[in-house]
């Protein structure tokens, strides 16, 4: 049987596109009376955000060729149209219902009211800034004057109240996968006039800003096109975007022009032909070929084929961790013995593990808040390797000789590999480790039994920026026994410092908070965190590529342009 998916968890993680900068509207970052707060995106339905699904590296070697762009003649000289990719076709690109991981193609299209600058902070977009009361419940946002959507009809704050209104209450249908995630708190929306837009909530919530700003759920389209044809406007979006809709092949590509009336300026390339390609290698293989301009979320074991071809991988923290969850503990015989999940975390050298792994390309992760998120640089205190005080803890605990259980695993590479080592490091200390490796679709089926046939499981989870309480809803007790909270962590005094957290717009606040709550995470051992998770990407040398690309998730902040213009 399979758990129900919380609400919270019914939001798609792009993890297919990154751009560079080129073109992108320049501004302060957005002020607000209380604090600026970072971006998040919501996680995908189906799975966790990983730093990369792997897979084995191509076998071509191929030096850089010539890239894959198109130029077309303009009163300016010749632009080019980049080539990326996709690795999936699109089911439906309305922002409102889009739930299968194509928030970053709905960013080129069309945008939220904010958006994200390279280290995650909001910035100017169709709202020029926003402020909000003291205690959050009422937040102020200055829109843009003379933004139009690709139809040319206004985009004011009419048109947003109306986007924002349709996931609002009896309005969200439910096929709205955002709507109780980011809405649920709002009491309304007022549109007093065409450049301002009061969102008045019904409990404190300083999180929403961060929300606002993802392409999926928020990005803004055009009531009128929507109107006209509700089911059609799926397949041929209108928003008011650096892009233009023009064609949509299935399983193929999809084509986009720039708009040559776009807010934020003139956008430097003449647009954008996305290819359909599903598996890793084979992008791996197309780039090397000169078949894309652009590649990201490379699969770990891809980069030394692809610095061997002669081109630069650049990459960054992006905000995610991977983990060794004991599976509902609270009720799991074994583990439900606190001093068995210490003696497992004691005897883990983790540093050994991610170093050689990921080859040095990724640092150990010693909390539930990744490093870059409010609460995430805090001195955390985690059990240290130590074989002797793992034995210890399990003579203490009943078993001198040591203990065998279940661990469950995916069969990419980067899951198989790390099990394989963590295997032998228990088996040092007496540890037996019974590894099962699925396929992804089996391995989603054990995360959502009601009562696991395991006693461990690899998870990965990540967010798109500065947002802790998307990581820290993997930990609250209202999500024991449902969607991704494998460990069945439920700490009351947990849930009551992240409310509290949520509640306030101060960041510092909300970092202090947060830190105090993740501490109690490593006190409780839920789980062994391993290794933080790094964003890879690498691009054309004939294309912009600057080093603030900022990973897979929000990919309107910057845009490709060829170096030739």
């Amino acid at each position: 049987m399979k758990k129900r998916l919380i609400a919270f968890l019914m939001a798609a993680a792009m993890t297919a596109l990154a751009m560079a900068a080129c073109g992108a509207p320049a501004g302060q970052q957005a002020s607000t009376a209380a604090t600026t707060a970072a971006t998040t995106a919501a996680p995908e339905a189906t799975e966790p955000a990983t730093s990369a699904e792997t897979a084995a590296p191509a076998e071509t070697s191929a030096a850089p060729s010539e890239p894959a762009t198109q130029t077309e003649a303009s009163g300016g000289g010749e632009k080019q149209y980049i080539t990326l990719h996709l690795p999936s076709n699109p089911t439906m690109l309305d922002p409102a219902l889009t739930s299968d991981g194509q928030g970053g193609i709905l960013a080129f299209m069309m945008e939220p009211i904010m958006r994200v600058d390279k280290d995650y902070k909001l910035i100017p977009g169709i709202a020029e800034s926003y402020e909000s009361n003291e205690d959050a419940t009422v937040y102020t946002y200055k829109i843009r004057s003379g933004v139009k959507f690709h139809d040319g009809t206004d985009c004011d704050a009419e048109a947003i109240k109306w986007n924002y209104e349709r996931q609002i209450g009896d309005n969200a249908t439910p096929d709205m996968p955002y709507a109780a995630t980011i809405f649920s708190k709002v009491e309304k929306v007022e549109a007093p006039d065409a450049t301002t837009l009061v969102i008045t909530l019904s409990e404190p919530d300083g999180t929403l800003p961060t929300y606002l700003a993802m392409p999926n759920g928020t990005a803004i389209v055009s009531p009128t096109a929507w109107q006209a044809d509700p089911s059609g406007f799926q397949k041929k979006p209108v928003g008011a975007g650096p892009y233009t809709f023009v064609e949509w092949i299935e399983d193929q590509s999809v084509k986009l022009d720039a708009n040559p009336s776009y807010y934020g300026g003139e956008v430097m390339n003449a647009g954008v032909n996305f290819k359909v390609i599903k598996e890793p290698s084979v992008l791996t293989s197309e780039y090397l070929a000169g078949g894309v301009d652009h590649i990201n979320n490379i699969n770990y074991a891809d980069i030394d084929q692809i610095e061997g071809a002669g081109f630069q991988v650049r990459s960054r923290p992006n905000l995610g961790y991977g983990f060794l969850s004991f599976a509902d503990y609270e009720s799991n015989e074994l583990f439900k013995d606190e001093r068995l999940r210490q003696a497992v975390a004691h005897a883990l050298d983790r540093k050994a593990l991610v170093n050689g792994i990921y080859s040095g390309r990724m640092n150990v992760a010693y909390a539930p808040i990744p490093i870059g998120m409010y609460g995430g640089d805090a001195a955390y205190t985690v059990y240290e390797y130590d074989v002797e005080k793992a034995k210890a803890l399990m003579a203490d605990a009943g078993y001198p000789d040591g203990f065998e259980f279940d661990f469950v695993t995916r069969s990419e590479p980067e899951y198989s590999t790390m099990a394989a080592a963590v295997q032998m490091e228990l088996a040092k200390v007496g540890i037996t480790m019974n590894v099962e490796i699925l396929q992804k679709a089996e391995w989603l089926d054990k995360v959502f039994m009601e009562v696991p046939d395991h006693d461990m499981i690899s998870f990965n989870w990540g967010a798109a920026a500065n947002d802790p309480s998307y990581m820290a809803a993997l930990w609250l007790s209202s999500n024991a026994g449902t969607g991704y909270n494998t460990s069945g962590y439920s700490n009351p005094e947990f849930d009551s410092l992240i409310d509290s957290a949520r509640k306030t717009a101060d960041t510092a606040e909300q970092g202090r908070l947060y830190a105090q709550a993740a501490q109690m995470v490593n006190d409780d051992a839920a789980c062994v965190f391993l290794q933080e998770q790094t964003y890879f990407w690498s691009t054309r040398d004939s294309i912009v590529d600057p080093e603030g690309n900022i990973g897979s998730f929000h990919t309107n902040a910057w845009w490709m342009c060829s170096k030739t213009n």
